[in-house]
């Protein structure tokens, strides 16, 4: 399977002044600020309490995907393993999919909230908090377009590839908590009910707490 990720590499050049570093911070965060005024954000309605919940972010996290996208059966074959041959519902997933469709979680050292680049074709941009942690949801259509990642975090399937058309309906959330745990998840969708669908899936990813035992009582 192929990664969907590709990490960013910074070049660091002889001469390069500091000050043009923040000049161009700054006209980088202007230009996101203006794609953030200008798209609509989307919040779709689905009732994502009667889907299959997953743990998944390296069990950090619970997840809930919509049947209409598949764990991938690397993962549910692991699972399976690990319950001894019980029959059982896969409960960990990191990956999911069908015929046109894919849909990640990653846990990152680091994400990035701004996106760089200029709009994109329908796209909707919200900057809000899911589970206390500050989140940038964004989604597009891409269409037949260059295929460009909305973010620096990720890489979708090129077009031409052979193992099949993906998209044209892109979604991409970046989360980050206040310990730093951070947290990306992407998608490509071929309908805009998928696309939807993804959208609120995302929104439903909830980070496991732990409970401390209290002392016993003196």
């Amino acid at each position: 399977m192929r990664s969907l990720f590709l990490f960013p590499v910074i070049l660091v050049g002889c001469g390069t002044s500091s000050q043009g570093v923040v000049k161009d911070d700054a006209a980088a965060d202007s230009a996101w600020q203006q794609r953030v005024r200008v798209s609509v954000c989307r919040r779709p309605i689905d009732k994502t309490s009667e889907w299959p919940e997953f743990g998944t972010a390296k069990h950090q996290a619970t997840i809930r995907i919509p049947p209409s996208l598949r764990q991938q059966p690397w993962e549910a074959a692991s699972e399976s393993a690990k319950a001894g041959g019980r029959q059982q519902v896969p409960r960990y997933g990191t990956a999911w999919d069908n015929t046109y469709s894919q849909f990640y979680v990653s846990v990152l050292d680091s994400v990035k909230l701004v996106y760089p680049g200029p709009a994109e074709p329908e796209e909707s941009i919200c900057i809000e908090r899911i589970d206390g942690a500050r989140a940038t949801i964004a989604s597009s259509n891409r269409g037949g377009s260059v295929k460009r990642p909305i973010s620096s975090n990720s890489q979708p399937r090129a077009s031409g590839d052979s193992a099949g058309p993906l998209g044209p309906y892109m979604v991409e959330t970046t989360m980050r908590y206040p310990d730093g745990l951070s947290v990306l998840m992407y998608g490509t969708a071929s309908t805009k009910e998928q696309q939807n669908q993804m959208l609120a899936a995302m929104r439903t990813f909830r980070r496991v707490r732990v409970n401390k035992e209290l002392p016993p009582k003196s």
